[in-house]
């Protein structure tokens, strides 16, 4: 019996389709507005040096869990977590080649 024979799984939270993805984007954090976490999702067209970065509303850098990091094209996620007395806007900034794309976000405690 063969089980998900056309997906293949890596350590960086990415489910990588054997059919390729036709757009290197940024998609929109859900829920929004959150409280507590959120899921952000993104693709690769192609292989890509990728760096994300999560900033606050005052331009402060909060959080950077892609950082510079070569990777295969393919769909990815991560989850981003705010504590009480965090909430606020946070925007989430992806640089993937000439690709570069911010989302917003809101953080409801």
């Amino acid at each position: 019996t063969a089980i998900a024979a056309d997906i293949k799984y890596s350590t960086l939270n990415s489910i990588i389709p054997l059919q390729p993805v036709l757009t290197t984007s940024l998609s929109q954090n859900f829920p929004n507005p959150f409280s507590g976490q959120t899921t952000i999702n993104y693709s690769l067209a192609s292989d890509e040096v990728v760096t994300i970065e999560i900033y606050n509303v005052l331009g402060e850098l909060v959080l950077k869990p892609v950082n510079n990091v070569k990777l295969p094209a393919g769909e990815y996620t991560f989850d981003f977590e705010t504590k009480a007395g965090e909430d606020g806007f946070y925007y989430c900034r992806m640089i993937a080649g000439n690709n570069n794309q911010t989302i917003r976000m809101i953080s409801i405690q």
